[in-house]
């Protein structure tokens, strides 16, 4: 893995892979970019409650932007009556409330929304606070990718998105299957304020 900061100066980077391919075989780059998450100067509070009314029923829909956010059960919560929140289209369990004060986090990745549901199997009166503490970085230009056979650049701008890119080198056969692929490349770019190198 390499770190680097920058002193607004463009970076470029060149990886290579060893690797003896078939004729029929292709070798190809998966890579992925994720800007770095940064606090939410808004640190926008939102407070949901719960009336304890309905046996199981769905204590409200709630959009979650993309970003980090932070539950925290205010009260009405303890071991004998949680508070699940559950991601609304899979009703993936995201993360369970259980005691008053202790917060819980969820991410919800770049560019997605994603609808969640509270639930409380023996509901009582109860009040949870939700916070987006942290949303992704979009300052800055994200890197260039330029790929070559076995070879893989990336280039930074003047000034660069914060953030990690991870390459991999994936050889796929003539059926397009995948039969090799390469230790994974990580690229971490921190921002320094002034200075950097």
């Amino acid at each position: 893995m390499s770190v680097l900061t920058w002193n607004n100066q463009p970076l470029t980077i060149t990886a290579k892979v060893d690797v003896r391919i078939n004729p029929t075989d292709l070798l190809e780059w998966a890579h992925e970019f994720t800007p770095g998450l940064i606090p939410d100067p808004w640190n926008s509070v939102y407070q949901l409650a719960w009336d304890g009314v309905e046996s199981g029923c769905t204590w409200g829909t709630q959009a979650l932007s993309d970003g980090l956010w932070r539950f925290t059960a205010l009260s009405g919560v303890d071991a004998n009556a949680p508070i699940e929140i559950r991601r609304q289209d899979t009703d993936e369990l995201l993360a369970t409330l259980t005691a008053i004060g202790v917060p819980v986090g969820i991410q919800i990745p770049v560019n997605a929304s994603v609808y969640i549901n509270l639930l409380q199997s023996n509901p009582v009166i109860a009040t949870v606070e939700m916070t987006r503490t942290h949303y992704w970085d979009s300052s800055g230009s994200p890197p260039a990718i330029t790929q070559a056979g076995d070879t893989f650049t990336v280039q930074y701008p003047w000034t660069p998105r914060q953030g990690v890119l991870t390459a991999t080198a994936q050889v796929y056969d003539g059926n397009g299957f995948l039969i090799a692929t390469s230790d994974a490349i990580t690229l971490t770019i921190t921002g320094a304020g002034s200075g950097g190198s």
